[in-house]
């Protein structure tokens, strides 16, 4: 059996490094064939609008990757991906994974998606962070809703932090928690 790990070509962080070598070892104690790549060019769509792959010849493919676009062409190329495009998809997404585990009777902090912003000055009014900090009350979390090991998550203490931190950051989709 031949398995592909998949893995980001500009993330560098020992966590991933840990995470890729111990699933070679294991899957090779397993007597899996692995090989491991770097995110790059290896599918591409053609001019009559096919997905051509040149990573063949391999039963899955362990996809430690964000990149939704390359792992839809492997999936459409007829490679297993786990986990699939449509995890990868939902749990990228903080709000996206709180609403597909939502009525599940999960324990989870209240949580607010913000508003989307595309227009450049529009800015978090006062009786907006007036809302939200009714809502959630003080001190309370603000994540950014594309980003992992604990980066784009800040604490904040009041009402100008929230101000001051949501205008720095007004078109990255985020959410707020208790």
């Amino acid at each position: 059996m031949k398995g592909l790990i998949v893995r980001n070509a500009y993330f560098k962080a020992e966590q991933v490094d840990y995470q890729v070598n111990r699933l070679k070892e294991e899957f090779e104690l397993l007597g899996v064939d692995i090989t491991v790549i770097k995110n790059g060019y290896d599918c591409y769509i053609d001019s009559e609008c096919n997905v051509i792959s040149n990573l063949s010849g391999y039963d899955f493919c362990v996809y430690l990757d964000k990149d939704k676009y390359l792992g839809e062409m492997l999936e459409k190329s007829g490679l297993r991906l786990f986990n699939n495009i449509s995890s990868i998809e939902t749990c990228d997404d903080k709000m996206k994974t709180l609403l597909k585990l939502s009525g599940n009777s999960l324990s989870v902090p209240k949580t607010l998606s913000a508003p989307l912003c595309f227009t450049s000055g529009s800015l978090l009014s006062n009786e907006s962070a007036d809302e939200i900090i009714k809502i959630l009350s003080l001190p309370l979390v603000v994540k950014k809703s594309f980003s992992s090991l604990g980066k784009g998550v800040y604490l904040v203490k009041s009402k100008n932090e929230l101000i001051d931190l949501v205008n720095k950051n007004q078109f990255e989709p985020k959410i707020y928690q208790q």
